[in-house]
């Protein structure tokens, strides 16, 4: 994300240490990688959640806590694509359906909207 950046180095006149500042420059052709967004409406969702990040954050417990973060974020992303892929599906033959109904207006047509 920040490729071109310059750091400097400046000197305080009364202690040991040293400032480090850092000019961040955006570049344009960076590519944004798809990260997962928590929801709140998840929590309630199903325990699969609580049991993809229990699984998760233990299979990745030799690696550090940003790592293992990272990890849970992955395999929950790759769960919440599985299930909207499902959804497309199910949109699709929603959209049918309401196709084929139409105009129809007969009781059964009607009853089958619904």
């Amino acid at each position: 994300m920040f490729m071109a950046t310059q750091p400097t180095s400046v000197e305080a006149p009364v202690s040991s240490h040293m400032a480090l500042f850092i000019k961040v420059s955006p570049t344009d052709n960076w590519r944004r990688r798809k990260r997962f967004k928590f929801e709140n409406a998840r929590l309630g969702e199903d325990d699969e959640c609580h049991a993809i990040v229990t699984n998760s954050w233990s299979a990745g417990s030799h690696l550090y806590v940003s790592d293992r973060l990272s990890l849970c974020g992955k395999e929950l992303l790759r769960r919440a694509s599985c299930r909207q892929r499902g959804f497309g599906v199910e949109i699709e033959a929603c959209k049918r359906r309401l196709a084929w109904l139409g105009d129809k207006q007969d009781r059964r047509s009607i009853s089958k909207f619904f």
